[in-house]
């Protein structure tokens, strides 16, 4: 039954980690959408460089967002399932025991 709770609680705080991991992921697409838009309206060549940098690691950083953000939904996933699961048998086996006794 301990078990089951800190599995339970190992899923709520890799839940709240994911949530913090998917807005990252997601303002990172924000600041590849400024930087296009910062592309267009350039007045020069520096200023273009510039978003074009911007742009590129931007890009970059959202595969690593991505990846990260999967294995903590992995870990919050996996962490609720094994504990619900740990639940039922705890449960099954307290009710065998209760039926036999």
């Amino acid at each position: 039954m301990l078990v089951g709770w800190a599995c339970l609680l190992l899923s709520l705080l890799a839940g709240i980690v994911h949530f913090r991991k998917w807005e990252d992921f997601y303002l990172e697409h924000r600041a590849v959408a400024n930087s296009i838009w910062r592309h267009r309206i350039a007045l020069n060549e520096e200023d273009k460089r510039s978003a074009s940098k911007d742009y590129w690691k931007s890009t970059g950083r959202i595969q690593t967002l991505q990846s990260s953000y999967r294995r903590w939904n992995y870990l919050q996933t996996g962490g609720l399932l094994v504990g619900m699961m740990l639940f039922a048998v705890y449960v099954a086996y307290s009710g065998r025991i209760q039926l036999l006794g």
